[in-house]
């Protein structure tokens, strides 16, 4: 059995989520459809409010995309 590459992280700071695609096609999947030019980064992730998280992990998931807790 071969390990699955992840493809995004979430790292959890509690009231907001930073979200960081690993993979190319999964940066390519964030960067259309979540957020916009006036979206606060961290690092190479995006920040996402608590309340917005689930939904995006959801469209990842739906997808194909693999997800680690950072």
């Amino acid at each position: 059995m071969s390990a699955k590459t992840i493809d995004f992280t979430v790292n959890n700071q509690g009231s907001i989520f930073i979200l960081t695609g690993i993979s190319e096609a999964c940066r390519e999947w964030i960067e259309t459809h979540v957020g916009d030019d006036q979206s606060m980064t961290w690092g190479k992730g995006i920040v996402v409010e608590h309340r917005y998280i689930q939904d995006i992990i959801d469209g990842l998931q739906a997808e194909g995309f693999v997800g680690a807790n950072a």
